[in-house]
């Protein structure tokens, strides 16, 4: 699934494209993704010019205004869902490369007026676990639930270790409940930290030293900050390189990203540790259902 550095990827290439133009249709091959289409969902767009395009954890939200009204066009990728931009396309003339006809391309939205002139702006996803939504602009905060119960953004000067030593662990460790849950959980439960995924929580706690496996009542704030640090090192690192393309992901104009050659834990199971001063080899768990690797050396 992609995770934060995927989504944000695309967000900077979109917003780059998109903002000013204006959208001239929108054509839909199906009725649903993961979930229905919203209701009027076409009609609601159609004629609406795109402001910006942002994001919230794993979510692109793309800021439209339609009759002095503001409209958040929220998308999710699911596992395999991918935005295209096709600049220089006439949705009118609708060519195989960007018409509906495509295998497992379920949205065209024509656009004019951008940046590269017209173009099409495309969804495709093959197993179809994401989703899009409409949300009121004005009020955000209370009309896309979806995005209430997220935590801060490990990207954000809120996260640090001292935050994450006082809000997070001390807090789990004072209820009678949650002291056992493993601090890779943890940083995956989007309640707490929004956007970070299997790959990239794997990556930060090796660059931290800290096993995956490590129960919050055992993590120290000295810790938090090593994972902190490691964390956000490893998003900076994957935004860089354009994130990780290890099946379905592509970028906003369908160029693969190249993280995956940086990974240093992941996937790499029985390999020797990459660490400097280190003979250990990369091991493999499951944890929570996923797939977890850590250097054999880093004690539990």
């Amino acid at each position: 699934m992609p995770e934060l550095p995927e989504v944000e990827t695309v967000r900077r290439y979109l917003d780059t494209c998109l903002s000013g133009g204006s959208i001239a249709r929108v054509r839909l091959a199906r009725k649903d993704l993961r979930f229905p289409f919203p209701v009027s969902f076409t009609e609601r767009l159609t004629g609406a010019r795109i402001l910006k395009v942002s994001r919230r954890a794993k979510y692109l939200l793309i800021a439209c205004e339609k009759d002095a009204r503001k409209i958040v066009w929220l998308v999710h990728l699911g596992m395999s869902g991918k935005l295209l931009w096709l600049p220089n396309e006439k949705g009118d003339e609708q060519p195989r490369e960007q018409g509906l006809g495509v295998d497992h391309r379920h949205v065209c939205v024509d656009l004019r007026e951008c940046k590269d002139g017209c173009g099409v702006l495309c969804y495709d996803d093959a197993r179809r676990f994401g989703f899009m939504d409409l949300c009121n602009g004005d009020a955000m905060a209370n009309d896309c639930l979806r995005l209430q119960k997220l935590g801060i953004e490990p990207l954000s000067n809120l996260f640090s270790g001292s935050w994450l030593w006082h809000s997070v662990v001390c807090t789990i460790n004072n209820r009678s409940r949650g002291y056992g849950r493993t601090i890779k959980d943890i940083l995956m439960d989007q309640g707490y930290v929004a956007g970070l995924g299997n790959i990239y929580v794997t990556e930060g706690l090796w660059h931290a030293r800290v096993h995956p496996m490590r129960v919050i009542k055992d993590i120290t704030l000295d810790d938090c900050e090593r994972i902190s640090r490691g964390i956000r090192k490893v998003l900076r690192m994957a935004i860089d390189a354009g994130g990780s393309s290890l099946k379905d992901y592509r970028k906003g104009d369908g160029s693969l990203g190249y993280f995956q050659l940086n990974l240093r834990a992941y996937g790499r199971t029985n390999e020797a540790c990459l660490r400097k001063d280190c003979d250990g080899k990369i091991n493999k768990a499951t944890i929570g259902g996923r797939a977890s690797y850590f250097c054999s050396n880093v004690a539990r």
